[in-house]
C-alpha cells in the first residue's frame, strides 16, 4: 500500500474509533463537537475518514470522550492482520511465567477500563 493509501487508512481508523467511542458514550456528533470545541459537521467529516483532526483537536476529542488519545492512534491490524496478532501474542505469552501472564491480564483490564470505559 502506498503512502496515500496508508494515510487514508489511518484517517479512516481514527474516524471509526471516534465514532465507536462517541456512540458508546451516547453522544451525537453535535454534542461531541460542543464538548470538544468543534462543530458536529467537523466530527462527521473526521468520522468518515475525510480528514485528520490536528493533534490538538484529537486531544480535545479524547478528553471529551474520556479516552486516552493513544486509543485513536494505536496500530490497527485489521481483519487481514489477525494471524499476525495471534502469532505475536502467542510468541510473547509462551515466554512468560504464569505470574507474568496474570499481571499482564490485570494491566490489560485496567487499561481498557480506565482509558476508554470498556467493560471487561
Amino acid at each position: 500500500m502506498g503512502d496515500g493509501g496508508r494515510q487514508k487508512g489511518l484517517q479512516e481508523q481514527i474516524g471509526r474509533r471516534i465514532r465507536n467511542m462517541r456512540k458508546r458514550r451516547g453522544l451525537t456528533q453535535e454534542e461531541l463537537g460542543d464538548a470538544a470545541g468543534v462543530t458536529g459537521k467537523f466530527i462527521g467529516t473526521v468520522e468518515r475518514g475525510e480528514m485528520y483532526p490536528s493533534m490538538q483537536k484529537l486531544e480535545d476529542l479524547s478528553q471529551a470522550l474520556l479516552c486516552d488519545i493513544h486509543y485513536f492512534l494505536e496500530r490497527d491490524f485489521g481483519e487481514s492482520g489477525a494471524g499476525d496478532i495471534d502469532q505475536t501474542l502467542s510468541a510473547r505469552l509462551a515466554d512468560m511465567s504464569a505470574g507474568e501472564k496474570k499481571m499482564l491480564l490485570r494491566l490489560i483490564d485496567g487499561l481498557l477500563d480506565e482509558s476508554c470505559g470498556i467493560d471487561v
